[in-house]
């Protein structure tokens, strides 16, 4: 998001998060059709909604390519039946220079410690140019837009997101119920935790803005 130049807390970060997970779920689905045709479709494809063509109808794949791809598969089959699944992976994600699956930016530069061994992490890709869509870190964003972004991006998940809030130890508990009704109200699946900031890591935060 920060390299497309799109901020967190906006329309447009929904509408990227929609966009690029109908085109994972496409590329991975085509890949499991590629697989079936080698080794075979799972074993309980035939009048699945795989078969039936329901997947596609219930997360609304009407363009041409989907629909092209949707009898494809009734054809062919699917090596798997379940496909993708959002993981928390904040420790891979450090290897691989990426930031933690769809969690915004802990901060700028922090350190992070393991059991045996701390090290320092940088946004990827911090320049003068994505610094501003980096700098708001996460426990002070609108959590009601990350919320909408993984309403978004649910459409095209067929097991589980694991979907975190980061809210400041000071949170109210009527605020905090509403972001769950927020949830809710978003037909959400499921959240996963809710993690809040200490007081050394605001006051450390309102130092480094300052």
């Amino acid at each position: 998001m920060a390299l497309e130049g799109i901020h967190w807390e906006t329309e447009k970060a929904v509408e990227f998060g929609d966009t690029l997970y109908e085109e994972i779920a496409y590329q991975t689905i085509r890949a499991s059709m590629q697989l079936a045709e080698e080794k075979g479709a799972f074993s309980k494809f035939e009048g699945s909604e795989w078969h039936t063509g329901e997947y596609f109808e219930r997360r609304n794949y009407s363009s041409e390519r989907w629909n092209k791809l949707q009898q494809e598969v009734a054809s062919t089959g699917v090596r798997n039946g379940w496909m993708m699944a959002v993981a928390p992976n904040s420790s891979t994600a450090k290897i691989g220079g990426s930031t933690d699956g769809i969690d915004p930016l802990y901060a700028v530069e922090y350190a992070e410690e393991k059991k045996n061994f701390k090290f320092k992490v940088t946004a990827p890709d911090l320049d003068h140019n994505t610094y501003d869509y980096y700098r708001r870190a996460r426990h002070v964003l609108d959590q009601k837009w990350s919320i909408r972004q993984n309403a978004a991006r649910q459409r095209h998940i067929d097991q589980s997101i694991s979907f975190n809030f980061y809210v400041p130890h000071t949170i109210k508990a009527k605020e905090l119920l509403e972001l769950h009704l927020e949830a809710w109200k978003q037909h959400l699946k499921t959240t996963y935790y809710v993690r809040s900031t200490s007081q050394a890591e605001i006051e450390e935060c309102e130092a480094c803005q300052s």
